[in-house]
């Protein structure tokens, strides 16, 4: 079994390219039933900065035209899908050790937008959770997400990757901070109440000891969602209704809800534009799929960013974060060796179990032969040669498990064992009769006298 991942992130692809594959809900739930029927395990990681295919399949050529398959098929827009040749630039495609690894650097918060950012450990463990609702992960990749989530909080908590305030939101305000000159005494919209916009407005509020807004206004479509984020923030809410009032009211917008279209049109902004007598709106989109259509940004008076332009832009301290890397990465290693030990003896693990079964089903029928020949023996000798032949197996055994199981690729020994042995791997009995004690120190038998 091999493990895949494919996928595009903001390093890879543009915002454009990387909404189209945002999938929740029941886009999501119909990507993992796809993906349960091509594959042996998978699992989908989508969030605002990537969707990545996570699968594990018994041969990694086929197993990658699978994944491509699935992933263009999951593109929403005008066309049903994506040419596959025209979306291979923007791809990503790793294998076995690249694939585990990569996850583990995600979870960490090294391959982030911002880095180190919190909320991707959230992401992770929300993916495996909506994979085993599907039914579509089974042992390894719930060792895998395990493995990721359990390097990832250990990450944040004994090194500094997490230092100082530092997230997409924190970002957002910096950057419009530095657009307009300042915060102080404008009035400010946050659309949508969701946990990015709330995270958002967050970093807002937390940044009021430099500079506070005049207002902070929340606009959602669920009026009470929007009433508790403003009670907890200091702000105040608009029913949805009142959109465009909000926006003729705003000196900035932060667009981030879940709407799979643009929720700000340019048909929705003309008018709201004609009633602000030449203020200028600086509206920054950090939601995927994108809430502010592209045509908005080039009305007079607008300024549009999105989540692209974010790149750009740090918080303060993420120099000392980077400082970290390093550590972390060792951390990551570690962990990384522990699942793939733990991977290696999961493949030889059914060689071995009919190794041994071979082996006790012989020593059993040679022990009967001989003792049938030896009727004489009394009841204490005959312990001692069933003792004797346990050892004498044992022994035989102990080495080729001992190499089976530490072997640098356990597929190729077990495969080598098998063939080597004359055993069936794929079935190998699940529980052998009577089976030989399994010891690193095999146990001598006992005396005769």
């Amino acid at each position: 079994m091999h493990i895949l991942a494919l996928g595009l992130n903001h390093r890879t692809a543009p915002v454009t390219l990387r909404e189209r594959f945002a999938l929740e809900g029941e886009r999501l739930a119909a990507a993992l039933a796809a993906a349960r029927a091509e594959t042996r395990e998978a699992a989908i990681l989508s969030t605002c900065n990537r969707t990545e295919i996570y699968a594990v399949t018994a041969h990694v050529e086929s197993g990658l035209r699978a994944l491509r398959r699935l992933l263009t098929a999951q593109a929403s827009g005008p066309t049903d899908c994506l040419d596959p040749a025209a979306l291979a630039p923007y791809l990503y495609e790793l294998v076995d050790a690249d694939a585990a690894a990569h996850l583990l650097r995600v979870a960490a918060g090294l391959d982030s937008l911002i880095l180190g950012e919190p909320q991707i450990l959230g992401q992770v463990r929300g993916a495996l959770a909506a994979a085993q609702a599907a039914g579509s992960v089974g042992p390894v990749l719930t060792r895998l997400y395990h493995t990721a989530l359990a390097a990832g909080k250990e990450a944040r908590a004994t090194t500094g990757i997490a230092r100082n305030a530092a997230s997409i939101g924190h970002a957002a305000i910096e950057l419009a901070r530095a657009t307009c000159g300042g915060l102080a005494g404008r009035e400010v919209l946050v659309l949508g109440a969701g946990k990015m916009a709330a995270l958002t407005a967050g970093a807002l509020v937390a940044a009021a000891a430099k500079e506070a807004p005049a207002v902070l206004t929340i606009v959602n479509r669920t009026p009470e969602r929007a009433a508790e984020l403003a009670a907890r923030l200091g702000g105040r809410a608009r029913p949805f209704a009142e959109l465009p009032d909000a926006l003729a009211a705003a000196d900035v917008a932060i667009a981030a809800t879940g709407a799979p279209e643009p929720v700000v049109t340019p048909e929705l902004l003309a008018p709201v534009l004609a009633r602000r007598g030449g203020r200028p709106l600086l509206l920054l989109d950090i939601a995927v799929p994108r809430d502010v259509a592209p045509a908005a940004g080039a009305l007079p008076g607008v300024t549009l960013r999105d989540i692209d332009d974010l790149q750009g832009t740090v918080a303060a301290g993420l120099a000392a974060r980077r400082d970290e890397v390093a550590a972390v990465e060792a951390l990551l290693d570690r962990h990384a060796a522990s699942f793939f030990e733990w991977q290696r003896a999961r493949d030889v693990a059914p060689t071995i179990t009919a190794l041994r079964a071979k082996a006790e089903a012989i020593r059993e029928a040679e022990l009967a032969r001989a003792l049938s020949r030896l009727g004489h023996l009394d009841e204490r000798d005959r312990n001692t040669v069933a003792a004797l032949s346990v050892a004498i197996a044992n022994k035989l055994l102990h080495e080729p498990t001992m190499r089976l199981k530490h072997a640098g690729d356990g597929g190729d020994y077990a495969r080598a064992a098998a063939e080597l042995f004359g055993l069936a791997r794929d079935d190998a009995p699940a529980g052998p009769p009577t089976p030989l004690p399994e010891r690193d120190a095999v146990e001598e038998y006992p005396a005769t006298s």
